[in-house]
């Protein structure tokens, strides 16, 4: 019986990676665009595999320790400015990367690597061998995972609209996620003395990921976008030092909503209005002051769908507190 298995190409449209929370917030130091493009293909594919088709058992392939070869066009990784080299730069380096796995609930880890081999056929196929050792570790499903799709993991052209589209993923049902400046270089794999000057970093790193991600959302090519803002309180005089960020998504008021309790749409609530009025504003205290008298999931909820909308609507943050003002007074009496 061979010790190997083929698998070929999968529907990118409808296929979402499952990724472990512990390898999203890792620094990926020294990966190219191509070859974390490469990554999110291999993974949604052993994923589609394994999981969505159940073509094979997991467990069949560790006892057994059989690798599995998988087989792809090469343009699913490379757009129109990228070519071949690219490509074989970007599978190389990934399979010189080691990765560490620590062992649930005990002492041990393992240390192997993502790939075994890669090969390009010289026309169009290129194909890869997965370690058996790695597999399990790519395939746990636990509540600490982040799904995202794999269709806009490989659309997206800059490293830092990948990691941002990632940790976005991390944070969608919060919703508000927020990172101290030298941390987000940290993870971004940006030293203190390239864009030093914050008005470079937020244009270089921050609104360029904001605004791919935004036209992806916007062409229904992503699932997802942010918008952000500086964190006034934690200013150290005039040095910026920490930045919010806010994950829009469809599912906001639909999906996730539905599983929402009462302190659930308190938070996300109080989280939103934080992100557009100071804490110990009117409207806040309005809001406190509301929410004694109407602390029930379906009035919350009303509210809730309200403020995405507006959201979702208005792109401008001067016109989105202007249009929340008054949506908060006619219909909730907050002011």
């Amino acid at each position: 019986m061979s010790r190997n298995k083929h698998i070929t190409n999968i529907d990118i449209d409808s296929t979402f990676l499952i990724q472990s929370n512990k390898i999203t917030v890792a620094n990926w130091q020294g990966w190219s665009v191509v070859q974390r493009r490469c990554y999110y293909l291999i993974l949604g594919i052993i994923l589609d595999f394994f999981v969505e088709k159940k073509t094979a058992d997991i467990d069949n392939y560790v006892v057994n320790e059989k690798n599995v070869r998988i087989i792809f066009e090469k343009n699913k990784i490379l757009t129109v400015r990228e070519n071949i080299t690219d490509a074989y730069k970007a599978l190389f380096s990934l399979r010189e990367k080691t990765f560490k796995i620590k062992k649930e609930n005990s002492k041990g880890w393992i240390v192997c690597g993502f790939l075994n081999w890669a090969e390009y056929s010289g026309e169009n196929n290129i194909e890869v061998e997965v370690s058996f050792k790695i597999l399990p570790y790519v395939l746990q499903l636990a509540q600490d995972y982040t799904i995202y799709q794999l269709r806009t993991a490989l659309l997206l052209t800059s490293l830092y609209s990948q990691r941002f589209y990632e940790m976005c993923c991390r944070y969608r049902v919060d919703g508000f996620f927020s990172f101290e400046i030298i941390y987000l270089r940290e993870i971004m794999n940006i030293s203190e003395d390239v864009y030093s000057n914050f008005a470079d970093f937020k244009k270089r790193v921050i609104e360029s990921a904001a605004k791919e991600l935004q036209d992806l959302y916007d062409n229904n090519n992503s699932d997802l976008y942010f918008t952000w803002d500086i964190d006034r309180a934690s200013k150290i005089g005039k040095k910026i030092t920490k930045i919010n960020f806010y994950v829009h998504s469809e599912a906001e008021a639909d999906v996730i909503t539905k599983l929402f309790t009462e302190h659930d749409y308190r938070w996300h609530i109080e989280v939103k209005l934080l992100t557009y009025f100071k804490i110990n504003s009117k409207v806040l205290n309005s809001f406190y002051g509301w929410i004694i008298h109407n602390y029930n999931a379906p009035a919350m909820r009303r509210l809730f769908e309200k403020i995405i909308k507006i959201e979702r609507r208005y792109q401008n943050r001067k016109e989105i507190i202007k249009v929340l003002r008054v949506m908060l007074r006619q219909d909730f009496g907050i002011f």
